[in-house]
């Protein structure tokens, strides 16, 4: 079955690639990606916190400092690239 299964072109998958990575580093996705990934980490520092206050704190905590970190640091790196 391997026979009937043709290889896309270098092109076609260059561009998709390349859509692809347009999506994957725009600032948009990596903010949304940060807010789920903090309210992961907000989520699992709950059962040790025991309190809803202090998680809520600890979340808007670590998504303030990631982003301002990603904004700050990475974002001139990634966009000189």
């Amino acid at each position: 079955m391997r026979f009937l299964y043709k290889r896309p072109k270098i092109r076609e998958v260059s561009s998709e690639l390349d859509t692809l990575m347009e999506v994957m580093l725009s600032d948009g996705f990596i903010i949304i990606d940060l807010f789920f990934i903090c309210i992961g980490f907000g989520l699992l520092l709950f059962s040790v916190l025991h309190s809803i206050v202090f998680s809520t704190f600890i979340f808007l905590c670590s998504f303030f400092f990631f982003s301002m970190t990603y904004l700050l640091f990475f974002k001139q790196t990634i966009k000189r690239k």
